[in-house]
């Protein structure tokens, strides 16, 4: 697959995760699943990835901090940072980032542009599904 139809796909990936919010919403302040930490934005990004994420956006008061540290206020605040210009624009460039690897990742499967987008958009590198989906 080309570079810029891979390109192409990751685009339809990130808009399908960010249109249908199947992973959240760009204000998305929630408890990680198996782990007492911040699970944030339209990608649901946890722990470290959460941290990156604080840290495009220029803002470090909520890194590493426990989801039950957090006060009703913090998690206000925290909200509103991520749906800011700065919090949205940071999500939307780290989603395609994001979906550019999982590109890579699925460019060795031989499969049609709607499974690719599906597999981008239902299996994340981060889960134990994806590794068990290309194996």
């Amino acid at each position: 697959m080309k570079k810029n139809e891979m390109d192409s796909l990751a685009e339809a990936i990130a808009s399908g995760i960010t249109s249908t919010q199947i992973y959240g919403a760009y204000n998305e302040v929630h408890c990680a699943e198996n782990e007492d930490a911040l699970a944030l934005g339209i990608s649901s990004w946890e722990s470290a990835e959460a941290d990156e994420l604080l840290d495009r956006i220029g803002d470090d008061r909520f890194y590493d901090r426990p989801y039950s540290c957090l006060t009703q206020d913090d998690r206000a605040e925290l909200s509103a940072l991520l749906n800011s210009n700065a919090g949205r624009r940071a999500q939307q460039d780290k989603l395609l980032e994001d979906c550019q690897f999982y590109m890579r990742e699925l460019s060795d499967i031989e499969l049609d542009r709607p499974c690719i987008i599906y597999a981008g958009m239902a299996y994340t590198p981060f889960d134990g599904h994806y590794k068990r989906m290309v194996k």
